[in-house]
């Protein structure tokens, strides 16, 4: 086989570029022409064997100095990487991806690209820097999905204002979120999920701090949330594809928030079943509740429409995690485990997973 294929089918390699970067994927498509013309000869003589790969990644490294054009550049880069990769100078790899991050290229393409290029690299090869720097690249990637997830979160609650909207007196605000979620993909927003932390009431019993009656006409979903959380004593912070809420210990609970756990909870379970976790591990100083959101936040592609509810003690503690590691398991089970570990109880009711601690005796 002729090393031609290999070095193309880089170039061709378009699909992980970000929709909305410069350049464009429609301008990659277009310099692809020019590019696979420039090197045709370089490649030919890779596969007469007139020349090796360290050296047509050198000159398609120059050539990328040469253009003004982003796209271009780009795949020549990309070229002259995959080249030094295959051609075991990790360091010139480096170099050249190093170089990609400075012209501001996008992460999730640099990571797609890596990623790609060190696969038939048997393990436990020394690839110097190209490790930490591909996780670092695919922890860039997951950072920028999840701003980018907030943002248009931010801006649908921002721009759905409903004729009327009614809270009615004594409702619970998981109750009013589970509408205002329901208005926002009604007109045509993105779905998100709810990940709220609320203590039990000092007997022990699981409700949620009532809210005031409200009525408005034409009015911003964002500002019916804010009003709600500042009636029920929350607060508010997004993340990703998901809102997180926090109510304080002492206040009031005593309204059910039906409306949280309505849907097919086996389905629910099913689904938290499918998702695999490879390895977790926990460490002895985490609160319950900040592994639980870390692990969410792992699987957010996965598990995006559904809710969390995490029941703290009456004066608003969460226990500490015990170190745990585990592998090869689920979603599910590793929920369970966690819960288990700790003294509390996992629950799937409907579409929202309910941690709390066990009641005494079980």
């Amino acid at each position: 086989m002729s090393a031609r294929p290999g070095i193309l089918l880089a170039f061709a390699a378009l699909s992980a570029w970000t929709a909305g970067a410069a350049p464009t994927r429609a301008e990659l498509l277009k310099a692809e022409t020019d590019v696979r013309a420039a090197t045709a000869e370089l490649l030919d003589g890779l596969a007469r064997g007139e020349r090796t790969r360290d050296e047509v990644a050198e000159a398609v490294r120059i050539m990328a100095s040469q253009t003004a054009e982003p796209a271009e550049e780009y795949l020549f880069l990309q070229g002259a990487f995959r080249l030094f990769v295959r051609a075991g100078e990790y360091v010139r790899a480096v170099d050249v991806l190093r170089r990609m991050q400075r012209r501001e290229f996008p992460p999730e393409a640099l990571a797609d690209l890596v990623g790609r290029a060190l696969e038939p690299v048997p393990r436990g090869t020394d690839v110097g820097e190209l490790e930490p720097l591909l996780d670092a690249l695919r922890e860039e990637s997951v950072q920028r999905r999840r701003q980018a997830a907030a943002r248009r979160i931010g801006r649908a609650l921002a721009e759905t204002r409903p004729p009327a909207f009614a809270v009615a007196e004594g409702e619970s605000l998981p109750d009013v979120l589970v509408r205002i979620r329901r208005q926002v993909r009604s007109a045509g927003g993105p779905g998100f999920g709810l990940f709220l932390r609320v203590p039990l009431a000092a007997d022990g019993s699981e409700g949620f701090p009532a809210l005031p009656a409200l009525q408005v006409a034409d009015t911003p979903l964002a500002d019916v949330l804010a009003r709600g959380v500042r009636a029920g004593a929350f607060r508010m912070r997004a993340q990703g594809d998901r809102l997180f809420f926090a109510c304080p210990a002492g206040a009031a609970s005593t309204v059910s928030g039906a409306d949280l756990f309505a849907g097919d909870g086996e389905a629910t379970a099913r689904r938290l079943k499918r998702i695999r976790i490879r390895f977790a591990a926990f460490g002895a100083d985490e609160a319950l509740d900040a592994a639980v959101e870390r692990l969410l936040l792992a699987v957010a592609d996965e598990a995006q429409d559904v809710d969390v509810l995490l029941r703290a003690a009456p004066d608003g503690t969460f226990p500490r995690m015990g170190t745990l590691r585990v592998s090869d398991t689920t979603l599910f089970d590793l929920l369970g485990l966690a819960a288990e570990s700790v003294g509390y109880r996992f629950d799937v009711r409907g579409t929202c997973l309910v941690l709390r601690p066990a009641p005494a005796g079980e």
